[in-house]
């Protein structure tokens, strides 16, 4: 799920080039089970969406992905979230993950998270 943060660079266009990318990693992996892509104007809409999962966060001091077999994975604008998504987020029990010591784009930051949980979840199957 997409949403215009409150700051964030606008970019035209946005919602076909996300839509162009997970196509083409869907045929370049041969997978057919790839996250569904929607767009929202508000982190709140994105929140209300996403009821009943859980729901993770980038955070640079983060902790560990939690247990669960769903989640919503939410990532910031370059910079992180503002101050006010922050308290949405933390209001609605989001969970906050770190992705590591390092800063991350935040398309990077949707791969290494989105990473994070495939590993947590293939790793509870094989248990």
């Amino acid at each position: 799920m997409l949403f215009e943060p409150i700051r964030g660079v606008g970019r035209s266009g946005k919602e076909a080039r996300w839509s162009w990318i997970i196509k083409e990693a869907e045929k370049q992996a041969h997978n057919p089970h790839f996250p569904e892509i929607s767009f929202y104007s508000s982190l709140e809409e994105v929140l209300d969406a996403g009821k009943g999962e859980v729901v993770v966060y980038g955070k640079e001091k983060g902790g560990k992905f939690p247990e669960g077999e769903s989640f919503l994975i939410v990532v910031g604008p370059e910079g992180g979230f503002e101050l006010e998504e922050e308290r949405l987020l933390v209001k609605r029990k989001a969970v906050p993950v770190s992705c590591g010591w390092n800063t991350l784009r935040t398309e990077t930051a949707a791969i290494a998270l989105l990473s994070i949980a495939v590993h947590n979840l293939k790793h509870k199957e094989e248990l």
